[in-house]
Order: C-alpha cells, then sequence, then structure tokens
C-alpha cells in the first residue's frame, strides 16, 4: 500500500502522521500503550474524558487496565508539530497530492 501511495504521489490519512497503525479513530480501543501516550499529551481533554467515562461506567476499554495505566506504560511518539497540526485539524487542508 505504501508504495503504490508513493508511486501515485498521494497523501496518506492523517493519522499515520501521528504513528498510529491504524486509521480507525484516535482514541481507538484496540489503540497501544504508547497511542494513548500521544492521546494523553496531544489531546489531553478528550483523555480525561475518556479515563472518566471509564470511571463513570466501572468498566476499562482494555480488559485489565485503565487509559491511564496504559498510557504510562507507553512513550508518546514523536510527531512534527506541522503534521500533529494536520492530523488533529477539524477540516482537512492540506492537498491529497504530494509534491513530486
Amino acid at each position: 500500500m505504501w508504495d503504490i501511495l508513493r508511486r501515485h504521489r498521494v497523501r496518506p490519512h492523517p493519522a499515520y502522521y501521528l504513528r498510529w497503525s491504524r486509521v480507525s479513530c484516535k482514541s481507538c480501543i484496540l489503540g497501544s500503550p504508547s497511542q494513548w501516550a500521544t492521546v494523553r499529551r496531544n489531546t489531553p481533554e478528550r483523555f480525561r474524558e475518556i479515563g472518566s467515562l471509564e470511571q463513570r461506567f466501572g468498566v476499562t476499554i482494555h480488559r485489565s487496565r485503565t487509559v491511564e495505566q496504559s498510557a504510562d506504560i507507553g512513550q508518546p511518539f514523536v510527531v512534527e508539530q506541522t503534521d500533529r497540526a494536520m492530523a488533529l485539524a477539524a477540516a482537512w487542508t492540506a492537498s491529497v497530492r504530494m509534491d513530486p
């Protein structure tokens, strides 16, 4: 897939710029500990909301740990500020085609 995107100069989905392994949502229930650590750093309000919901409903997203515990054992992904802004923007403004 990556070779096809490069060959046709198609910009990948912005989630990949955050180093996500899939493009479902930034707070994916299948997210790795490092993804949760990145969510906590990049969108702390969303992270707190999810943690609050876990407490409120008495269940966790992961079968054996809270999102806080997951984030604690992960390492936030290193992401360029421009990539972070593009990935977290409410609207897509970049070209789908990349420069040659």
